[in-house]
């Protein structure tokens, strides 16, 4: 659970400012909570299953791929966006060097 509000603090340091723009920052906030959600859903659900986390079957194995993909293609598309889009479709002040 740390990691969220570490994450959060990084994402507010002046070099993260200057490459990314306040929704880009928010939205990888976002996606690291649900990312962690999921992946406590996942160990979970192999816990009730009864597996030892570090002895995996196929299934949990694909599952962790999916989670893993997804949470990658998300950070991607929100890093790789046009830096000057906000949530009302305004352009972001940070994002133009002001």
């Amino acid at each position: 659970m740390q990691v969220l509000p570490l994450l959060a603090f990084l994402l507010t340091r002046r070099l993260a400012r200057r490459r990314l723009s306040t929704w880009q920052r928010l939205s990888l906030v976002w996606i690291a909570g649900i990312s962690y959600g999921s992946l406590t859903v996942l160990v979970i659900w192999q816990a009730l299953r009864g597996q030892a986390v570090l002895a995996p079957d196929g299934a949990t194995l694909a599952v962790a791929g999916l989670w893993l993909g997804a949470t990658l293609l998300a950070v991607g598309v929100i890093v790789l966006a046009n830096p000057r889009r906000t949530f009302a479709g305004r352009t972001d002040p940070a994002a133009l060097g002001a």
